[in-house]
């Protein structure tokens, strides 16, 4: 078994900057520049995650010198350094953004110019309302398919987009059955009329609009804490009013314009889980016991709400989370829904946006993390070193090996072990929450001898679609 070159040494990230008549407000167009590397003896090539997305950005750059613009404030360009190592390169800049600047809007390009792709997702928070930089992309790229979708993008943009510092992340990836941290990344995949189009994006809209007032986004913490209470407490006034089931939500009008659907009920601990998943019950096996569950950051259920933007005129229904536009007779105020209709209807939107972290222990104090992704998605490695179906006798184990996962918030490190997928419902991956340090292939065979993920992977999925 192999795992990834490690090397100390210093990363470097490259920037550039046009200088603008504001020293004191920027435009930020970056792409990371590193990739996977090598895993043993195999390359990981890296074109589409993320060569795209620097060709991109220096296409932009060419296009935009040629304008010969002169910007009201600064245009930066910046390839970033150790993205792939827990965003170290953007933290970097992220310091000298705060020194040098009152206010940034920032583009980050990330995964882009794929073959076969018409669109190109324009990535921001989910929020109240529509990100103004998101919403001017979107006008401006009409041709190539441009379209805004509230979802945070797990990447430099995330780091750098933060206090005053509006963010948007461009990319046309998909994720199911994508390449990206593979040997299979390789140019072949890339469509370059597509990364053109992306750069034409960019180049468009940083002269149109170099005069026009940065967009400012404030975030209102205090705000966002008493509206979540709020809705916490709504929630769980119409459960008991309308006899919801865990599975059940209720639409309601608000404000005239908003169609809101309240869960009837949500779990935050292990005890509730179980009750609402009997299943995980009986997939405990061996000395591992359930200890923690978590949902993670984009999971409806998390939240417990759905929002639609009604616009009575045009009789249609919006999504603030796919922005899929459907007709207003869709849902009915004061009606129940089940999820597995919501998730129909919204052409599998939470079904396909569902992770949840399960955190089991040994009395040994030997720990392991079994991250659910219910998506379409299955992983795709090369480097997998034990036959998975001489394993588990199941080909949907497509992989055990050694894979850095980085640091955890808590500092811990871990060894991405195994990802187990099945085509169409779901993704398990499980993570070893130690260091690598005297891991062996026995050790972690073990460790997935005790873990049934099929049996977790179906008690999650069976019970919530019906599947």
């Amino acid at each position: 078994m192999k795992a990834a070159a490690q090397a100390e040494g210093t990363a470097r990230n490259v920037a550039g900057c046009f200088p603008g008549k504001n020293r004191k407000e920027a435009l930020l167009v970056l792409a990371h520049y590193d990739g996977s590397g090598i895993y043993g003896d195999v390359l990981y090539p890296s074109a589409y995650d993320n060569a795209s997305g620097v060709a991109a950005m220096l296409r932009a750059l060419a296009l935009f010198a040629e304008r010969g613009v002169s910007p009201e404030r600064d245009v930066v360009f910046l390839a970033t350094d150790g993205e792939e190592s827990d965003k170290d390169g953007a933290r970097a800049f992220a310091a000298l953004l705060e020194e040098r600047y009152a206010s940034v809007n920032l583009i980050n390009i990330d995964c882009i110019g794929h073959a076969g792709r018409d669109f190109i997702d324009i990535y921001t928070e989910k929020q109240a309302g529509i990100n103004p930089l998101a919403q001017a992309l979107a006008e401006a790229g009409t041709a190539q398919g441009a379209r805004v979708r509230q979802e945070i993008y797990s990447g430099d943009g995330a780091v750098l987009g933060i206090g005053n510092r509006l963010a948007v992340t461009l990319s046309d990836a998909l994720y199911e059955g994508e390449a990206p941290h593979t040997a299979e990344d390789v140019p072949e995949r890339l469509d370059y009329a597509r990364i053109e189009g992306a750069a034409q994006l960019v180049a468009n809209y940083l002269a149109q609009t170099h005069a026009e007032p940065l967009f400012e986004y404030e975030r209102d913490e205090a705000g966002e804490t008493a509206a979540t209470a709020e809705q916490k407490d709504r929630r769980t006034q119409l459960a008991a009013e309308h006899g919801l089931a865990w599975n059940e939500a209720y639409c309601v009008r608000e404000d005239g314009i908003l169609l809101r659907f309240y869960l009837g009920d949500t779990f935050e601990t292990p005890e509730k889980f179980l009750r609402l998943f009997p299943g995980f019950a009986g997939v405990e096996t061996g000395a591992y016991t359930l200890g923690a569950v978590e949902l993670r950051e984009g999971t409806w259920l998390k939240d417990g709400r759905v929002e639609l933007l009604c616009d009575a005129t045009l009789g249609t229904l919006m999504d603030f989370y796919t922005q899929q536009i459907l007709p207003i007779e869709t849902f009915t105020e004061g009606e129940k829904y089940t999820l597995s209709a919501l998730d129909a209807a919204l052409g599998g939107s939470l079904s396909q946006h569902m992770v949840v972290d399960l955190s089991y222990t040994a009395e040994s104090g030997d720990s392991c993390l079994v991250a659910l992704n219910v998506n379409e998605g299955a992983a795709k490695h090369e480097n997998a070193t034990l036959d998975a179906a001489e394993l588990f006798n199941d080909a949907a184990l497509e992989g055990i090996f050694l894979m850095p996962a980085g640091e955890a918030q808590d500092g811990s490190t871990g060894i991405l072990l195994a990802s187990y997928a099945v085509e169409g419902v779901g993704r398990a991956d499980l993570f070893w929450k130690q260091g690598m340090a005297g891991t062996t292939l026995e050790t972690m065979e073990s460790l997935l001898r005790e873990i049934d993920l099929k049996g977790i992977l179906a008690a999650f999925l069976a019970p919530e679609f019906g599947k």
